[in-house]
């Protein structure tokens, strides 16, 4: 008798936790294709960005663009645009050095996926080759000046009335 208990003990303890790990990743799944949705994660940054949370709004509409860009969601390069803006504003509210030159190193970079998802983007590339002339104004060299003839040039094809 005390053998078919244990049986029936481990089968039912057993049967538990299978039960209980198909629940945890079901809801585990669950929240990750949730917390992926660019729709939501959208309106999750404006709100953000209302309350006037820059730093929160930053980082979901950088996942809203990754996502609505994995997606090949329209509008993509516009969220890209959005939160390469809102890094370049928290790089100047910041007093930490190394926080300013990690935002704004993060808006050149969302400034650039924006236009590897449309290079038509005309907002983005004009505040890369704003951002590139100052940068080039402060540290005068062959390369920088070579690298913001490409930048420009890019441009002129994109815009010729530039």
């Amino acid at each position: 008798m005390a053998r078919r208990l244990n049986t029936q003990f481990v089968v039912l303890l057993g049967g538990s936790l299978f039960l209980g790990a198909v629940v945890i990743i079901g809801v585990i799944a669950i929240r990750n294709y949730a917390e992926k949705d660019p729709v939501k994660l959208e309106r999750s940054a404006a709100e953000a960005e209302k309350q006037n949370n820059l730093q929160a709004a930053e980082f979901l509409y950088i996942r809203a663009a990754g996502e609505s860009a994995r997606r090949r969601r329209p509008g993509a390069d516009a969220l890209f645009l959005h939160a390469g803006d809102l890094a370049m504003m928290l790089s100047a509210a910041t007093t930490d050095p190394t926080q300013a030159a990690k935002y704004y190193d993060e808006a050149k970079l969302q400034w650039r996926l924006a236009l590897t998802e449309n290079p038509q983007n005309l907002a983005a590339q004009r505040q890369l080759i704003d951002e590139q002339y100052k940068f080039v104004e402060f540290v005068p060299s062959v390369g920088n000046w070579t690298s913001m003839e490409d930048i420009a040039t890019k441009y002129i094809k994109i815009d010729p009335k530039y």
